[in-house]
C-alpha cells in the first residue's frame, strides 16, 4: 500500500487502521437510518413535531420586571419553528400554547418531547379528557388524538433537532437584547 503523503514514520498496518477509523454516517441513529418521523414525506407541515422549554426572558410588565419562558415547536421534516411565549412552565401554559399552535399551524399527529413534568401533564389531561367523553363523541374524535412520544429521561441529546433550534434563539435573543429587558408585546 501506497503510504506517501500520510506520514512516512508510520507503519503499513498503522495507515490502515488509522483510515478505517475515519467513518462518516449522514443520520441521526447509530445505525445509520433515519428515525421514521423524519421520513414523513407526503404529510403536512408538523405532522411529526418536537416540542421544548427555552430559557427565561425578562420583560418589563408596568414599572416591574418579569419572567417569560419561551416553547419552540420544530417539524421534523420541514425543519419549519413556530415560537411561542408563556408566563409559567405549568402543564396548563403548555396546553394553552398548544391550542395557539393548532390554531395558527395545524394539529399534529404525533409530538416528540423530552420528559418534563408539564408535557407529560399536558398528556395525562388530554387523555383524561378524551376518555370521560360519551363513546359516540369519542369515536368520532379518535383521528383528532395526539400521539406523545418522549425522550429517555437523562438524554436530551435525543431531542438535537429542537435543542440545536434553541441554542440559536438563545444566541439571536442573547445579541439582540444583551442584558436589556423589554416589553411583552415586543417579544
Amino acid at each position: 500500500m501506497d503510504t506517501e503523503g500520510m506520514g512516512s514514520n508510520l507503519a503499513p498496518s498503522e495507515t490502515l487502521y488509522s483510515m478505517s477509523a475515519i467513518v462518516c454516517i449522514s443520520s441521526d441513529t447509530p445505525d445509520g437510518r433515519s428515525p421514521p418521523s423524519r421520513l414523513q414525506l407526503y404529510k403536512p407541515a408538523f405532522y411529526s413535531t418536537g416540542v421544548d422549554w427555552f430559557v427565561p426572558v425578562w420583560v418589563k410588565i408596568d414599572c416591574r420586571r418579569g419572567k417569560r419562558w419561551g416553547i419552540v415547536f420544530k417539524c421534523l421534516t420541514t425543519r419549519a419553528v413556530h415560537l411561542d411565549l408563556l408566563e409559567s412552565m405549568d402543564s396548563d401554559a403548555f396546553l394553552m400554547s398548544l391550542r395557539r399552535f393548532i390554531a395558527h399551524r395545524v394539529k399534529p399527529y404525533e409530538i416528540l418531547s423530552d420528559f418534563g413534568t408539564n408535557f407529560k401533564d399536558g398528556d395525562l389531561e388530554l387523555t383524561e379528557a378524551f376518555t370521560s367523553m360519551s363513546p359516540e363523541i369519542a369515536q368520532q374524535l379518535t383521528k383528532q388524538k395526539i400521539h406523545f412520544k418522549y425522550n429517555p429521561p437523562y438524554a436530551p441529546h435525543f431531542g438535537g433537532c429542537w435543542e440545536s433550534e434553541i441554542k440559536s434563539i438563545k444566541h439571536g435573543l442573547r445579541v439582540v437584547l444583551g442584558d436589556q429587558s423589554v416589553a411583552e408585546p415586543v417579544l
